[in-house]
């Protein structure tokens, strides 16, 4: 890996599918230990611009985190079974995106980091609070 690449506010649907690959391209990548801050910092960018031009574009803003995490899975084309590692297990993942069960704190912090989903969508209240 060479120096940063340059970055722009994504646009068209075409630079918004090229994000989404290099994102998805970094996250597969095995960095050496000398590159992992760069390719970090670069996937903090990507996650930041693809978020930007979701919200600006799509007409996202009033989407609750699971239809967002839903979205991503059909963009990256995961199935429940690729959600395991980030969700739990089988009958976890279910529940999350049947809105049966709230998002954890580690849960988000996995969809975030390996989603590139902004930690504030995912923070979103979406639930309503049985014991309020």
């Amino acid at each position: 890996m060479g120096p940063m690449k340059k970055y722009q506010t994504i646009e068209t649907e075409e630079a918004y599918g090229r994000a989404l690959r290099s994102f998805v391209q970094l996250l597969d990548s095995k960095p050496s230990e000398e590159q992992k801050l760069n390719v970090a910092t670069e996937m903090e960018i990507l996650a930041l611009l693809i978020e930007q031009y979701e919200r600006h574009k799509l007409r996202m803003p009033n989407a609750n985190p699971i239809d967002v995490v839903k979205y991503r899975m059909s963009q990256l084309d995961l199935s429940q079974k690729d959600m395991q590692p980030l969700l739990g297990s089988s009958s976890k993942v279910s529940e999350v995106l049947n809105l049966k069960r709230q998002l954890s704190l580690p849960m988000i912090r996995r969809l975030n980091s390996s989603l590139g989903i902004s930690a504030l969508t995912l923070i979103r209240a979406y639930l309503e609070e049985e014991d309020v």
